[in-house]
C-alpha cells in the first residue's frame, strides 16, 4: 500500500457518492470513476465533504442516507438544500423508535422464558428432602 491511500471510503465520500450523480445530470456533467479529481467537481466535492462531515457530527449515516433517498429529495444535489436537516431528524426519529420496539420486544421474551419458577414440583426426590 503507497503513502497516502486508504483501503475504503469515509462516511463523507459515502454520502457524497449518493448526491453526485445528482449534480453531474443538474450541471450537464458527465462522471468517470475519480470524479473529486475532475476541475468541474472538485470544490463542488471539498464542499460537500464538509457539509457530510458535519451532518456526520450530529446523525448516523444510515438517517441521512435515507433522507436523502426520500422520493421527495431525489432532487438534491446538495448536502447543504432546505429541508434536508428536518428530513434527517424524522429518519433519526422513526429509526429510534424501530429500535425500541424491537428492543422491547427482545426484553419481553427474555423475561418470559427464563424467569426462574418458585413452584416446587412433586417428584420422589422432592419427599425425600
Amino acid at each position: 500500500m503507497g503513502k497516502g491511500k486508504a483501503k475504503g471510503k469515509t462516511n463523507a465520500q459515502k454520502i457524497v457518492d449518493v448526491i453526485a450523480p445528482r449534480y453531474a445530470k443538474w450541471q450537464g456533467l458527465t462522471m468517470n470513476t475519480h470524479y473529486w479529481n475532475d476541475p468541474n467537481f472538485s470544490k463542488w466535492y471539498v464542499s460537500q465533504i464538509r457539509a457530510a462531515n458535519s451532518l456526520l457530527r450530529l446523525y448516523d449515516i444510515k438517517d441521512i442516507v435515507n433522507a436523502l433517498n426520500y422520493k421527495d429529495n431525489l432532487w438534491m444535489s446538495s448536502l447543504r438544500c432546505n429541508g434536508l436537516i428536518n428530513d434527517i431528524k424524522i429518519e433519526k426519529i422513526n429509526r429510534e423508535k424501530s429500535e425500541n420496539v424491537k428492543r422491547v420486544t427482545v426484553e419481553k421474551v427474555v423475561e418470559e422464558d427464563y424467569t426462574p419458577t418458585n413452584k416446587k414440583k412433586n417428584n420422589k426426590l422432592d419427599k425425600l428432602r
